[in-house]
Order: structure tokens, then C-alpha cells, then sequence
């Protein structure tokens, strides 16, 4: 397994498997490369939270019985 990733490849990848390796990242697994450097846990977890952020709804959605 690649212990690094560049942000370009994660970009490229499908959805839950990018999200795989945001987590991979998250647990120290997996180097995320964004240019030269690796990104920090702090840039990760922002990524990981951009995410959530995006996937949970503005408002609930109504339900009809």
C-alpha cells in the first residue's frame, strides 16, 4: 500500500474512496502530499469536515407517512 498520496490523486479518485483515504490520513496511516509537504492533521481534519458539512442537509427534509 502507498503510505503517500498526492491532493491531485485524492481529487482523481471516486467519492468513498477518497474518503477512505481522508481517513487513512486522519489516522496517521496515510501522508497526504499537497505540493512538496505533507499536510498536516489540522488540514485534514478541515478537509474531513468540509465534507460533513457538505453531505448533511440545510434543512430536514419532510417525510410523508
Amino acid at each position: 500500500m502507498k503510505k503517500e498520496l498526492s491532493f491531485e490523486d485524492l481529487v482523481e479518485m471516486p467519492f468513498f474512496e477518497g474518503l477512505a483515504a481522508l481517513a487513512l490520513a486522519r489516522r496517521g496511516d496515510l501522508t497526504l502530499m499537497v505540493g512538496e509537504r505533507p499536510a498536516g492533521a489540522d488540514q485534514v481534519e478541515k478537509m474531513v469536515d468540509e465534507i460533513v458539512r457538505m453531505l448533511r442537509p440545510e434543512e430536514p427534509v419532510p417525510v410523508s407517512a
